[in-house]
């Protein structure tokens, strides 16, 4: 749900901007071609070594793509050059904020202010970071002196709803919230339907659009029961990877297209996401999270990979979520922090990873006792199988944390400072999905805090699961 800052390529209207170079650079950087446009403006500051918007906008591409200190590198070789250019300061603030630097990124954001105090963009950039440094109040002020300015203003709009999910004012988040529709890239396939807006949906055929992001639409699905109650005929549109775990749903399940899309007839349309506003707009209740549905084949190929481990304290463990594949690392945390859990006694650690992270576990030395499962899942419905076989999941924030949570696994999400909004601020649990137990870090970037807690609890509860097992036992005749 939430979005990052990132800069645009900057035109230049100086002699760089004739040569070949530069403009192929501009020309790939805007059609998405990023490493394309890396090469390029790599050949051109070869010739160009002064030009500080080539460093502007070979950092802008380098951030995009992951490499950060490389980016923060680039920026600072522009600043150098333009000392008092606005855009430079505050394109530094925001990486630093992806460092969680908040510091050094709230003064780079108000060295840019400084320099050009009326740019809207740059104080837009300022109340980014300072909602990622959990200052709301200061952030929420800027968000009201813009769009007292530009009150219909998409980006203010939804930075300012941001702003009030953190802070549990739900109601009035809502209607900001639909902001996040109106970006120049389109999130949803056009649909010859009219708009649903709360009427009366009774008898009415209601297609339901999953926006990207599989723990959200696994976290919005729950409200489409109180639609189904109302006596709506719902077709929910969403990625197919998570058809199996849905399959229990009351609905028509379809899978999501980029393009206009022939073949569900609807009476109206709606975005998954926008139906909280809609069937609950006070912003008063919290229903239970979706029902589950586990494939009977998923579990019978779980059942034979967990079998050899029976008796054992089963742990599932997850160290890369949501954010990382767009270069944002900083709700994931390495494999290593966590393998102090497999040492100890009666636990079997298993690896519900995907993706390039998953590599992890052989580059870190732990796929001899880390058990991989993740390999094994096809879709969410072997996720789902493997996870009903748990005693325990740790996960950071993930679809895979939130599927957990849907089936009432007892899970501990390690979180990050500023995490997700669902997770809010403060506590150790969220009302969201009442079996997780929140592990928090202190400071931003402190792992280490969350992985001591992490071991505490653990080590606890299979002390306890031990000395069971032994009083069962000896209370067992000779």
């Amino acid at each position: 749900m939430e979005q990052a800052v990132h800069s645009n390529p900057i035109p230049d209207a100086g002699s760089a901007a004739m040569q070949p170079a530069w403009t192929s650079a501009i020309e790939r950087h805007r059609s998405g071609d990023t490493e394309g446009a890396i090469v390029l403006y790599q050949r051109h500051l070869k010739r160009n070594p002064q030009d500080a918007p080539g460093w502007m906008n070979l950092g802008a591409a380098l951030r995009r793509t992951g490499r950060a200190d490389a980016a923060l590198v680039c920026y600072q070789r522009a600043l150098r050059l333009r000392p008092d250019d606005a855009a430079v300061w505050s394109n530094l603030g925001n990486l630093w904020k992806q460092f969680e630097e908040h510091e050094q990124s709230l003064y780079c954001h108000r060295r840019a202010l400084q320099l050009d105090p009326q740019r809207m963009q740059l104080q837009l950039n300022c109340a980014v970071s300072l909602r990622e440094a959990g200052r709301f109040t200061a952030a929420e002020d800027i968000i009201e002196q813009c769009l007292a300015r530009e009150p219909q203003r998409p980006d203010l709009l939804y930075e300012r709803a941001l702003l009030r999910l953190h802070t549990g004012r739900y109601r009035e988040a809502w209607p900001d919230y639909e902001a996040r529709l109106l970006s120049a890239v389109p999130r949803l396939p056009r649909v010859d339907a009219p708009r649903w807006q709360g009427e009366c949906i009774g008898g009415k055929r209601l297609l339901l659009q999953a926006e990207p992001g599989l723990a959200d639409t696994l976290w919005a699905a729950r409200f489409v029961a109180m639609l189904v109650r109302r006596g709506a005929d719902i077709t929910l549109r969403c990625a197919p990877a998570l058809h199996p775990v849905l399959a229990a749903m009351p609905v028509r399940l379809a899978p999501m297209r980029d393009t206009a899309a022939p073949g569900v007839v609807a009476d109206f349309h709606c975005p998954l996401l926008s139906l909280p506003g809609l069937v609950d707009p006070r912003g008063i209740t919290i229903p239970e999270p979706v029902a589950i549905a586990v494939p009977e084949d998923s579990r019978a190929i779980m059942r034979r990979r967990i079998a050899p481990y029976a008796g054992s304290f089963r742990i599932g463990v997850m160290w890369s979520g949501r954010g990382r594949e767009r270069g944002d690392a900083r709700g994931s945390l390495p494999l290593a922090r966590i393998m102090p859990l497999a040492a100890l006694p009666g636990v079997q650690v298993f690896s519900l990873q995907k993706g390039p992270a998953a590599a992890e576990q052989h580059s870190a030395g732990a796929a001899g006792f880390v058990v991989d499962l993740g390999a094994q899942c096809r879709h969410f419905g072997d996720t789902a199988a493997a996870l009903e076989a748990m005693d325990l999941v740790v996960a950071c924030d993930s679809a895979v944390a939130q599927l957990a949570g849907c089936m009432g696994k007892p899970v501990l999400a390690l979180l990050p400072f500023n995490p997700h909004w669902i997770y809010g601020m403060r506590g150790d649990s969220t009302p969201w999905y009442p079996t997780m137990r929140l592990l928090r870090q202190k400071s931003p970037g402190d792992w280490s805090s969350v992985c001591t807690e992490l071991l505490r609890l653990v080590g606890k509860w299979t002390e306890v699961r031990a000395r069971r097992e032994f009083d069962a036992h000896a209370k067992l005749p000779p």
